[in-house]
């Protein structure tokens, strides 16, 4: 969705730039972030957050938005919506918990991510885990950064270290490497991860600008 100039404030694209934005959800658009922080300012200025709370139509927008940044880890985009925000919206439960989340991913502690964001919690009571969950894919795009994080820090990662990561264990956690990474050698204490794919992570974490291989030192053998 082509927005420019004062497009970026015009209210009778809102309804336009709401849809795309649940059109990015449903994975029936590609993320669009000229879109998305347009929306954002179009709030701010429009005085939508002045009233934001877990029930409002901003809100919800709001969360999902950051929810699709955070998929897009190590690029940036999270960070820079949520610089547009005001300190009342970010003080909010639903985006200081994407925003811890978020915290928790740049510096590898995948434990403190997963809790953060109620993973396997009632997303009726949690509005972490409902905003979330609200975005099909979330997980697994989170699992396949954390998992390029992994192949930063080790050429044969511990299985407790990859179970951690992901939030899987056993025969799920085998079950996904297999299909996600099945370069990887799995043996009895960990996953053998090739040179390559060390490479790949490598490369990613470059495109993104963030600078994932800063990442790897919580990450210890």
């Amino acid at each position: 969705m082509k927005i420019a100039g004062a497009d970026r404030y015009n209210d009778a694209l809102l309804a336009d730039l709401e849809a795309n934005v649940q059109r990015q959800a449903s994975m029936e658009a590609t993320f669009d972030t000229n879109a998305n922080y347009a929306l954002l300012r179009h709030y701010l200025t429009a005085g939508a957050f002045h009233t934001a709370n877990q029930t409002t139509s901003a809100a919800h927008t709001t969360a999902r938005i950051l929810v699709l940044a955070l998929m897009r880890l190590p690029e940036p985009h999270f960070n820079l919506a949520l610089a547009i925000l005001p300190g009342p919206v970010q003080a909010t439960p639903t985006i200081a918990g994407l925003a811890e989340a978020a915290h928790a991913l740049e510096t590898a502690r995948f434990a403190d991510f997963w809790t953060t964001i109620g993973a396997g919690a009632d997303a009726a009571t949690h509005p972490v885990a409902a905003a979330a969950l609200s975005v099909p894919g979330f997980e697994d795009a989170v699992r396949r950064y954390a998992l390029d994080v992994v192949a930063l820090a080790y050429t044969k990662a511990p299985k407790e270290v990859v179970a951690e990561a992901t939030h899987l264990n056993g025969a799920d956690l085998e079950a996904y490497i297999a299909k996600h990474r099945p370069t990887w050698r799995s043996e009895s204490d960990g996953f053998v991860i090739p040179q390559a794919d060390d490479a790949a992570a490598r490369n990613s974490a470059d495109a993104g600008g963030i600078g994932v291989a800063q990442l790897a030192p919580f990450l210890t053998a």
